[in-house]
């Protein structure tokens, strides 16, 4: 078996970000589906999984520090096959449901205990750039899979593709993880209470300001990506910029890919400088081009602000995620990142009820605009800063070999 050397700087993360990619697959795919057991509402397959998906990492991420990330990992893509077969079933609308919640249910174990794998492969000098491969990931699956879903149904048939995803996207990621494995983060410190043969002890999540600013921050952000996102139709559409409804819909996707290609360039100054600058600047970039979108009527203009927004936001996943690691321990990395998605999907929840509510698309956009402030405002007054160098003393603190002669003649 290779050392934690050899995996951390070769196999392991390519591991983790496969597995990502595909939970993350998963997550999106059957909303694309329009034949077979699917149902006609796209509804029936991301509001269960959602749900499931948001209740479901707190948990995960207390099992996974107790029984560690690659544990967790391999249980999660279990349970997305067992779910997956429920798709399958013929079992109907009440069925897909089942199985779409148990599918959200299984994918929450493995974001919050693949980031902390990563923070520990790649070490506080690379902690940023090992996650940011993650949200490279994560894109990959939620924006490319759904579109190749819809592709697939066409010439191989609903249920094959349906099969594909169900059953083929867990079997890869089970695979990728299978043999993976992390050195364990550091004991934790003792709480008094007995111990548990064969789990590590509990260590105590502390509310720090420094967890507790990037859960507002994650929360902030995620009400105004899935309502810009759940709006880009109307937005830009027809009706809107006077795109075609692909194009409209196209718009995010060209800016998540933009945002892909910049996420490594950002991880790095993060693992620099901290998160605290590079956070700022990416959400002062979202905000921008939510004010452009909602300032003019011209079509260009709304693209590319729609597209800049969307940038930002694949920017943003990495530098949330470096927040939380470097505001708790090692020991409780899975509760840690677990309170993170379910702000985050909380956001998500509320933001997909503002764009429900109907509102003209500039007011939306101003409101999306303010919450993305607000989130900036936090990010620069609680996020961290690059982690002060100690200090060397001057040169000429030490002294010099003529002193010291002169100090041995002087005897």
């Amino acid at each position: 078996m290779p050392s934690i050397v050899e995996q951390s700087s070769r196999r392991a993360p390519l591991r983790i970000w496969t597995g990502a990619a595909v939970v993350y697959g998963i997550a999106a795919f059957a909303a694309a589906l329009d034949g077979g057991r699917a149902p006609d509402d796209p509804a029936w397959s991301v509001v269960p999984f959602c749900a499931a998906f948001a209740l479901a990492f707190l948990p995960w991420g207390a099992w996974a520090d107790r029984h560690g990330a690659p544990a967790a990992m391999r249980a999660s893509t279990l349970l997305l096959l067992v779910g997956g077969v429920v798709l399958l079933l013929p079992l109907g609308d009440g069925g897909w449901l089942v199985g779409r919640a148990l599918e959200g249910l299984a994918a929450a174990g493995f974001p919050p205990a693949a980031q902390a794998a990563l923070a520990r492969l790649g070490g506080p000098g690379r902690a940023g750039r090992s996650i940011g491969g993650m949200s490279v990931a994560v894109a990959v699956g939620t924006l490319l899979v759904p579109l190749l879903a819809g592709l697939a149904e066409g010439p191989l048939g609903a249920t094959a593709t349906l099969a594909l995803g169900a059953i083929g996207l867990p079997l890869v990621g089970l695979a990728a993880v299978a043999t993976l494995t992390v050195a364990p983060a550091p004991a934790a410190a003792p709480t008094g209470r007995p111990a548990v043969p064969g789990r590590a002890p509990a260590a105590a999540l502390r509310p720090t300001p420094g967890l507790l600013s990037a859960y507002a921050c994650a929360f902030l952000v995620l009400i105004a990506y899935w309502t810009v996102v759940t709006r880009a139709a109307p937005l830009l559409g027809p009706d809107g910029a006077g795109l075609s409804e692909s194009g409209a819909r196209a718009v995010p996707l060209v800016g998540g890919l933009l945002g892909m290609v910049l996420t490594g360039v950002v991880a790095g100054v993060a693992d620099r400088r901290g998160p605290r600058g590079p956070m700022v600047a990416v959400l002062a970039v979202g905000i921008a081009g939510l004010a452009v979108a909602a300032s003019t009527g011209a079509p260009g203009a709304a693209v590319v602000g729609v597209a800049a927004f969307s940038l930002a936001y694949w920017c943003y996943l990495t530098l949330v995620g470096l927040q939380v690691v470097r505001s708790a321990p090692a020991a409780v990395h899975g509760r840690a990142l677990g309170g993170l998605y379910t702000s985050m999907w909380t956001g998500a929840a509320v933001g997909g009820a503002v764009a429900a509510t109907g509102a003209a698309w500039t007011v939306v956009l101003g409101l999306c605009a303010g919450a993305w402030t607000l989130a900036a405002l936090v990010a620069a007054r609680w996020f961290l800063a690059a982690a002060p160098r100690p200090a060397v003393p001057p040169r000429d603190a030490a002294p010099s070999a003529v002193d010291a002669r002169l100090a041995t003649s002087s005897r």
